[in-house]
């Protein structure tokens, strides 16, 4: 299935290398995927999402994603791990 997904600040060196620069971009999933098994997909360490936005709602890594959701994530305001 596919989502579109958008990682700010840190979080961008993560994107996928077929992926472009800036922006939101879309990605295959498998079903029934979470927000943690993307982190991990991607190589994110965990700790480094401070925010998961599922469709405009926030969520935790446990969240459920679903065909043509827009996934944002973010890193913590000053970085790096707490």
């Amino acid at each position: 299935m596919e989502i579109t997904l958008r990682l700010y600040g840190a979080l961008g060196r993560y994107r996928p290398a077929d992926a472009p620069a800036m922006g939101a971009f879309p990605l295959e999933v498998e079903e029934g995927a979470t927000v943690a098994g993307l982190v991990e997909r991607l190589g994110i360490p965990p700790s480094w999402v401070r925010g998961a936005f599922v469709n405009d709602r926030q969520v935790g890594l446990s969240g459920v994603l679903s065909p043509g959701d827009q996934v944002n994530l973010f890193p913590p305001a000053g970085g790096g791990e707490a």
